[in-house]
């Protein structure tokens, strides 16, 4: 896996999908700063780190 460093520009693309394993939203995307600048769910961003 690549560890992304702080300062770094980050692009996540996901689906999300409720307890029962409906779709809720698809191909979803999310950008951030990486650094704990408040970007992103601090432990997904420890776990990118």
């Amino acid at each position: 896996m690549l560890l992304i460093t702080k300062d770094t520009v980050v692009t996540l693309n996901y689906d999300l999908t409720d307890s029962d394993g409906d779709s809720i939203e698809t191909n979803a995307t999310l950008a951030y700063l990486h650094g704990s600048y408040d970007g992103i769910f601090p432990k997904v961003e420890a776990e990118l780190t």
